[in-house]
């Protein structure tokens, strides 16, 4: 019992760190946006993801705030 709420709480721990991410990366992306630069890579499962090179792509799928993401999306597949 206390081992499913240690890993509910890592879990809840992970969400946050992730949502957290999420906003600075968000930020980052809009100030990024008015400055007009254009990237060349996008990730489809986190909106407003973009990166200049290849190596930066590579490294974003290992992100906690990708594989947040990535679990939503299934999550909403799903349930179809």
């Amino acid at each position: 019992m206390q081992a499913e709420k240690k890993n509910e709480n890592e879990e809840n721990d992970d969400i946050k760190a992730a949502i957290k991410q999420s906003k600075e990366s968000e930020k980052q992306n809009t100030e990024e946006k008015k400055t007009g630069e254009e990237k060349k890579f996008k990730c489809t499962t986190c909106k407003d993801a973009f990166f200049d090179t290849n190596l930066e792509f590579k490294a974003h799928f290992k992100t906690d705030w990708h594989n947040f993401n990535l679990k939503r999306k299934m999550e909403v597949m799903n349930k179809r």
